[in-house]
């Protein structure tokens, strides 16, 4: 075989294998991974025989393991607000990082992987996967603990615990992100992105402006 003809099977290969990846992170985060079967992955993926995926992973748990770690970017900010100025205001700066975290769970891969961790989360840690991992090292909570002790240090905001308002803040979006995207069914409607965000962060500073 050429090197031209082995370079066009890889790229048949790497293909085959993305195609297996994501029709087992919609099977898996549909029905769990008791229930998904290599057959019901195989289908998704267009496979003629189920036999396929033992080609490119050894069973159902390697397989798991490798969906969520190619999908991982879910466990991530997700957004490019937090490589913003640390100097931005906090007025600008929270609007930023809120309407961004709406929109990256507005994506329904991100959903489908954050659903999957949220059900398999026993399963992904005894595979070595877990939200203490380093792929959590720049998370969202991290970077507001680290804005707010920034403002706290410029005098923007008054003296408090950074850890407990960025806990507060990111709080506040995930009520948010839960009632649009995740579980509509048992929150009330909520109200468009912009307008909760507005309200969200006016009433956060109110409390965190230092008093004059």
């Amino acid at each position: 075989m050429t090197s031209t003809a082995r370079s066009v099977e890889t790229q048949k290969g790497d293909a085959r294998k993305e195609e297996i990846l994501a029709a087992a992170l919609e099977v898996f985060s549909d029905l769990g991974f008791t229930k998904a079967t290599t057959k019901r992955i195989a289908d998704a993926a267009g496979l003629r025989s189920p036999a396929l995926i033992y080609w490119y992973f050894k069973n159902k748990e390697e397989l798991l393991q490798a969906v969520f770690l190619r999908y991982a970017r879910v466990l991530r900010t997700g957004t490019d607000a937090t490589s913003a100025a640390p100097d931005a205001p906090p007025d600008e700066m929270l609007r930023r990082v809120a309407l961004a975290g709406l929109t990256f769970f507005s994506d329904p891969q991100v959903r489908r992987i954050y659903r999957l961790f949220m059900q398999e989360w026993p399963m992904l840690e005894k595979l070595g996967i877990g939200l203490r991992t380093n792929e959590l090292r720049d998370n969202i909570y991290a970077f507001m603990e680290r804005y707010f002790a920034d403002q706290i240090a410029r005098g923007n905001l008054r003296e408090h615990n950074p850890a407990a308002s960025a806990r507060a803040f990111v709080s506040q979006i995930w009520t948010q992100v839960e009632a649009r995207y995740l579980f509509p069914s048992i929150y009330p409607e909520p109200p468009d992105d912009e307008i909760f965000v507005e309200e969200m962060v006016t009433m956060l500073l109110h409390g965190l402006l230092p008093v004059s």
